[in-house]
Order: C-alpha cells, then sequence, then structure tokens
C-alpha cells in the first residue's frame, strides 16, 4: 500500500513539474512576442516543446518503472502467501507435529517458524517441512521447545 501512495506521489510530482514547465515557457513566449519578435517567439516554443515533450517522456517512464516495482512486489507477496499456506498445510497434515501451534512467516521466500512444542524431534520436523515446500529459499526456526505437556 504504501508502494501505491509513492506512485501516486511520484506521478502528481512529476505532472505538476510538467505542467510548470510548459505554463512557465508560454509566460517566456509572451513576453518575447510583446517585444514584436515573432521569430523568436517560435522558436523559443519550439524549444518548450521540446522540453515539455523530453519531461513527459522522463514522467512516463518513471510511471512505467513505479508500476514494475508494485506488480513485483504484488507479485512476490502472493507467492509467499502461497509458499505460507504449502507449509501450514504440511505441518497440519504431518502427525507427529499435526497437533502444535506453529506460526508462518514468510518474506522473500524466506520462511520464519515460531511457537512452542514438546521436543526437539517436533521442532526439527516442523523445519524438515517447511524446508521441503517448492519455493522455500531459507527456513529461520525461532520454535521453542517446551518440556511442559500440557
Amino acid at each position: 500500500m504504501a508502494t501505491m501512495r509513492r506512485a501516486t506521489y511520484i506521478t502528481t510530482v512529476a505532472c505538476m513539474a510538467a505542467w510548470f514547465m510548459m505554463t512557465m515557457g508560454r509566460g517566456q513566449a509572451g513576453e518575447i512576442h510583446a517585444d514584436g519578435m515573432l521569430g523568436k517567439q517560435v522558436e523559443l516554443r519550439r524549444v518548450e516543446l521540446a522540453s515539455a515533450s523530453g519531461l513527459l517522456t522522463t514522467v512516463g517512464v518513471a510511471v512505467e518503472r513505479v508500476k514494475d516495482v508494485v506488480q513485483v512486489q504484488q507479485s512476490e507477496a502472493i507467492a509467499d502467501a502461497r509458499i505460507a499456506d504449502k507449509v501450514k498445510t504440511a505441518v497440519r497434515r504431518d502427525p507427529e507435529v499435526r497437533t502444535v501451534d506453529v506460526v508462518v512467516l514468510v518474506s522473500g521466500g524466506v520462511v520464519t517458524l515460531s511457537g512452542t512444542v514438546s521436543t526437539s524431534h517436533q521442532r526439527a520436523r516442523a523445519e524438515q517441512l517447511a524446508s521441503e515446500v517448492e519455493g522455500v529459499t531459507a527456513v529461520v526456526n525461532h520454535i521453542a521447545v517446551s518440556n511442559i505437556r500440557p
């Protein structure tokens, strides 16, 4: 969401800059025209239009880059959510760890596990299950082992 706000801000600032350059150019051209220098006014207008066109092209490129970044971030978030779902499903289906409460967070393919289990074997098994899921690049295991049985 913050990236979307940034993209909107960049687009707004770029459009304001383009408008400012075009209106400032008109004022300068009007002054030259008022002096009766029509040829210079036409030449200045060409320079203004070329500058404005260049600025608008630059703005267009910047907006496309921001849109690309937003799309990549959205794609990564969707991939991370899928990985998290697959890890949670694997943990729920495994008879050794399905009764434990493991929290799964994923960022950039890196899975972070947290929670509390009864044995170190359950801790290791949860990590193993997570590492076997497609798309997982690393597993950070913060699961605590508590020998106290409920």
